[in-house]
């Protein structure tokens, strides 16, 4: 009986032994069949954002596993690829903070020294706060300029130069060296000092010491260069349905958000980093460099360029534009990389280039993918619009009993038309400055960010006072000549 029981086990062991892997093999998908769930998973998000197109690069196992593209990218129907420039938008800071690193690396920079030892003239309007102010303070967002500032265009004849140089004129909102405050001016400021050291300009600089050496042969530092190599046009979401809207990208900030690059390109740069730096021409920055433009301090999520999380477990940086949004992420423990290229910009969009590249991580790591939620790219216009109409029909329906002339005015009847309707009053006031309130942007900004919801505003805004000054004036008026009576 003890010899049965003994041979029943022996033959149940090795046949687990021999059908495990035979179950793993089954259970994992083929490259194909994982090269089909993420074609199906980024095309069905795609929808989900009404996103025109979308370029994809993954890195999977430190090596360019897939580059692909989905969608269109102008209104001639001409479909996204693998090699179709778009704007990096603010991914262009991690180019700019691996440049300064490089730099550094050379002896050239030091981290910890005054940006006036490099620009003796910069400065800021907050007295002493200047020469306070260091390399890594810029790096890492801390140098107390706050993010709004930042947000202003510059005008259309400003230089990189003449745009740090009009920081003299802001006001620091916090202490350097204490808060992240996420600031187009930091790295701005950190490209004008890669020219002043290089002795080439940004977009020079960044070519021959990382386009280059990384062989992203369709990257560019001007509009124009990616415009004669098929750049995809942008949109804006209006409404949640895509609108073509063109617009001359600012090079006085380059260094903070203006790089264009295909999603193969890209790909190429994140594979880099998987590779301790490595690039297919030599070595772009050491593996100890890269540790430091990961590495957070003082619960700063903010490194070198990079959102850092999990103890460096995941790395990533996104960009929005006008017309164009972006995302990349990095899971190095995992060998993973991936970045998202969208030709179509919303500040309603609800993160979703995050969302779709969190998505496609989860299918290379067998695990269920986020979808996108598009519900407030149409729902907050609309709303908006409603409100619109119902204000409209209060300012053209005005109640006729409190406007009656001759009519005496009495406590009831004047807290019924004076409270609400300065209540309106405050409240349109109160919608002038919504822009900065909710998205922390000027009105000028949000019409160009997201005219729908902008217009909307300013529409609103002026019937709600509207109302309220007519209904007030004309009950006024009206009980003025009831008192002669």
């Amino acid at each position: 009986m003890k010899r049965a029981i003994k041979t029943v086990l022996l033959t149940m062991l090795t046949l687990s032994i021999l059908i495990a892997p035979v179950a793993v093999a089954m259970a994992e998908p083929t490259t194909d069949e994982l090269v089909q769930s993420i074609d199906s998973y980024v095309t069905s998000q795609m929808g989900k954002m009404h996103a025109p197109g979308i370029g994809l690069g993954v890195v999977r196992d430190g090596q360019v596993f897939y580059v692909q593209g989905y969608g269109v990218k102008n209104p001639q129907g001409d479909p996204v690829e693998a090699d179709t420039p778009f704007l990096l938008a603010s991914m262009t800071k991690s180019f700019t903070a691996l440049a300064v690193m490089q730099l550094v690396e050379a002896g050239q920079l030091e981290l910890d020294e005054p940006v006036q030892t490099y620009l003796p003239w910069f400065d800021v309007e907050t007295e002493g706060a200047g020469p306070q102010i260091t390399v890594r303070h810029l790096l890492n967002q801390v140098s107390g300029i706050p993010t709004a500032s930042g947000l202003v265009p510059p005008k259309p004849d400003d230089t990189l130069e003449q745009r740090i140089r009009d920081l003299v004129d802001i006001e620091l909102s916090q202490p350097v060296g204490e808060v992240f405050q996420y600031a187009n001016h930091n790295y701005n400021a950190l490209g004008l000092l890669i020219e002043k050291i290089s002795g080439l300009s940004y977009g020079d600089y960044v070519k021959a010491h990382i386009f280059q050496p990384l062989q992203m042969e369709r990257s560019y530092a001007d509009q124009r260069s990616a415009e004669a190599a098929g750049l995809s046009a942008g949109y804006q979401s209006v409404f949640g349905l895509p609108a073509l809207a063109h617009f001359e990208f600012p090079m006085a900030d380059l260094p903070a958000g203006i790089l264009l690059a295909t999603p193969a390109d890209v790909a190429k740069y994140l594979q880099m980093y998987l590779s301790e730096g490595n690039g297919p021409n030599g070595q772009l920055l050491s593996q100890a460099g890269i540790a430091s433009m990961w590495q957070t301090e003082k619960g700063n999520p903010y490194g070198m360029g990079w959102i850092v999380s999990g103890g460096g477990s995941r790395v990533e940086h996104g960009g929005d534009y006008y017309n164009y949004s972006t995302y990349m992420l990095l899971e190095p423990n995992e060998g993973l990389g991936v970045v998202i290229l969208t030709n179509m910009g919303t500040i309603l969009d609800s993160g979703m280039p995050q969302t779709i590249a969190y998505g496609v991580a989860s299918l290379l790591k067998g695990e269920e993918p986020a979808k996108v939620n598009g519900t407030a790219m149409w729902m907050i216009p609309s709303l908006l619009a409603l409100w619109a109409l119902k204000n409209l029909f209060d300012i053209l329906v005005t109640p006729r009993w409190w406007l009656r002339a001759g009519q005496k005015p009495t406590a009831e009847v004047t807290g019924k038309v004076y409270i609400p309707n300065i209540a309106r009053a405050i409240l349109g006031a109160i919608l002038f400055g919504a822009a900065r309130l909710m998205f922390g942007v000027s009105l000028p900004v949000l019409i160009a960010l997201q005219p729908d919801v902008a217009y909307l505003v300013v529409v609103n805004a002026v019937l709600l006072i509207a109302t309220a000054v007519t209904r007030i004036g004309l009950y006024f008026k009206n009980s003025r000549q009831g008192l002669a009576a």
